[in-house]
């Protein structure tokens, strides 16, 4: 009986101490707030370019580049990344694309392009800029296809860009 009653008596104990740490504890509490991703693209001027080819200064290497071509806002809650890809194929010309005023050029015509960017609001202007296909640097233009019998070729070309905003 004697050792019922000192068992009781530890389990009392050991009740009432459990009851005062989770009292102690009850002062203590924790918040988790889960925040779905949020992404917006607007496009507030196309990114496109129309020029003639062959342009002045093709011939001698010279690019063509456009400045600060379409406007683009980028609203998001988490750090982004933006593909985009020239619509338009041409086989004997290749297109860079570079943010404005940062002169790190990517292609966007066969590859994709990513440009990434962290969370917050973006606006973003590019520069585009088209060089004779690296296949065609020593193309002389008396000996081609391309060439007509007056030597004024010419031909309107557009590039386009498409995108797509993904979460990194």
């Amino acid at each position: 009986m004697k050792n019922k009653i000192i068992l009781m008596l530890v389990i009392i104990m050991i009740i009432f101490n459990y009851n005062g740490i989770s009292l102690t504890n009850q002062n203590q509490f924790e918040v988790k707030v889960n925040v779905a991703a949020m992404q917006q693209l607007i496009v507030k001027e196309d990114v496109g370019v129309s020029f003639t080819y062959p342009w002045k200064g093709m011939e001698s290497g010279q690019p063509l580049i456009f400045r600060n071509v379409g406007k683009l806002n980028i609203k998001s809650n988490v750090d982004w990344g933006l593909n985009i890809d020239s619509i338009e194929i041409y086989r004997d010309i290749e297109i860079y694309i570079s943010q404005a005023g940062a002169n790190t050029w990517q292609r966007v015509d066969k590859t994709n392009s990513l440009i990434t960017g962290e969370y917050g609001n973006h606006n973003i202007s590019w520069d585009i800029k088209i060089v004779q296909a690296r296949l065609n640097y020593n193309l002389n233009r008396e000996n081609t296809v391309l060439s007509s019998p007056t030597k004024d070729y010419q031909d309107i070309r557009t590039v386009n860009m498409v995108y797509t905003l993904t979460q990194l």
